[in-house]
């Protein structure tokens, strides 16, 4: 294994993938695939109601994005409107996509005081209790996933052998790519079905397009780029300034932290951040009731 991804193996017990998954794992492994269970479902358009809302969300976050001050409301104010409009576009496809079975938990008062899962939960009963009143369908959330991962390949594709490294919605890479080119169909795709949205100075952002985060002829490209790992990486930009993504860790305070015990030479196996980590809460269910 790497990070996650299976390099090789001489054999895989189960899984579970669509057709959209079979399909890049065809391209990128060596395998025989034996079926345990195959399920079906139909390929089509969303409903109506349920595009036009994330049009609807969609054209409010464009609004809003980077707006300015005005005679109403600060700059500061926008920008938290921003992030909540965002919140619920994204609310949307993770009400499909979560798990439609929630097992019971039940409270324990003896000996230990504890809760654990309730044994007598039935798993059945508790799927068909909640598609009695489901407004959305746990399989669009599965294939919105797999239509990313699709899209995804597509841009690490079109990277070539100049790619170093992605994370679920973006591509970096080295050397030059024709982003154009590789956004036409999708561009064109965008225009029919109108999803996109027009921003306040009148330009349209379209859904699917890939778009470069920083433009080099402003000097904001990487300059120095290294990673460990998915959410876990750091580069400087042309003026020497050390930027970090890494999960669990404030970004500004990471970078200072990270630049004065070394800068990128010290980002390592075993490296502790110990002004910029973030909490973690954990249950504890033996607490001392006395």
């Amino acid at each position: 294994r790497y990070n996650g991804r299976i390099l090789s193996a001489d054999y895989i017990d189960e899984t579970t993938i669509t057709d959209i998954d079979y399909k890049i794992l065809k391209s990128q492994y060596n395998f025989t695939l034996i079926p345990k269970t195959v399920a079906s479902a139909r390929y089509g358009k969303l409903p109506k109601p349920f595009i036009d809302c994330v049009l609807s969300y969609y054209q409010g976050k464009t609004d809003l994005k980077d707006k300015p001050g005005d005679s109403e409301h600060d700059a500061e104010f926008y920008a938290l409107m921003y992030t909540k409009m965002k919140n619920l576009l994204n609310a949307q496809y993770g009400m499909m996509a979560q798990d439609p079975i929630k097992i019971t938990i039940k409270y324990v008062n003896e000996p230990d005081y504890m809760y654990e899962p309730d044994p007598d939960a039935d798993r059945q009963k508790i799927l068909d209790k909640y598609n009695k009143k489901a407004f959305l369908v746990y399989q669009w959330g599965v294939w919105v996933t797999c239509r990313c991962r699709e899209h995804l390949q597509k841009g690490i594709d079109a990277c070539g052998d100049g790619f170093i490294y992605c994370d679920t919605d973006s591509c970096k890479y080295v050397g030059t790519v024709n982003w154009e080119e590789v956004n036409r169909p999708y561009k064109k795709r965008a225009y029919l079905n109108k999803t996109y949205a027009t921003d306040p100075n009148g330009k349209k952002h379209f859904m699917g397009l890939f778009e470069l985060e920083d433009d080099p002829k402003a000097g904001y490209y990487a300059a120095e780029f290294k990673t460990m790992g998915a959410k876990k990486y750091a580069y400087r930009d042309p003026k020497g300034k050390l930027h970090i993504t890494i999960a669990g860790v404030n970004k500004r305070i990471g970078a200072i932290e990270l630049e004065r015990a070394g800068g990128l030479d010290a980002m390592q196996e075993g490296f502790v951040f110990k002004w910029a980590g973030g909490l973690e809460a954990r249950y504890n269910d033996h607490v001392n009731m006395e």
